[in-house]
């Protein structure tokens, strides 16, 4: 049985996270030739404000994968609370369910709880989660180019 939550960045979830971010962000391109080093304080600090929401699934209490959102006023339309998708992952044995699906769901429905009105995700191009996300409603509105400077 998989179970949902909302996480808070106490030094404990840090240090049960800090493997599974470690595994994920090997596994991205985009980061290729960068170390991995979170900004911890940054992230505390947008929870602090209520503009950061992590979320949890868990298999029989161990973490599994997350998913994790900054959430702010649109600076180009008052009205619209967004949330943006900083980081999605689900070990490779817990994508074998649902557990990927079950998470995004309970966000979206936290999140629309929590006064957000439109959620935005980034996906790879390469094995991303696209049609995960079509399933469940969401539509491709923006393309995204990178260009590496340095």
């Amino acid at each position: 049985m998989v179970a949902y939550q909302r996480e808070t960045l106490t030094d404990a979830f840090i240090a049960e996270v800090e493997p599974l971010l470690r595994e994920h962000f090997a596994s991205m391109k985009f980061y290729e030739g960068y170390e991995y080093e979170a900004d911890w304080a940054s992230y505390r600090f947008l929870e602090g404000l209520d503009q950061l929401f992590v979320f949890t699934a868990r298999e029989e209490g161990v973490l599994i994968g997350y998913a994790a959102f900054a959430v702010h006023q649109n600076m180009h339309c008052k009205a619209m609370r967004h949330a943006i998708q900083d980081l999605v992952f689900i070990t490779p044995e817990g994508r074998k369910g649902f557990a990927g699906y079950s998470l995004l769901k309970f966000a979206d429905v936290f999140l629309e709880e929590a006064g957000v009105n439109r959620v935005t995700h980034y996906t790879p191009v390469e094995d991303g989660f696209g049609p995960l996300l079509t399933r469940m409603g969401y539509e491709m509105t923006e393309h995204a180019f990178t260009k590496r400077l340095q």
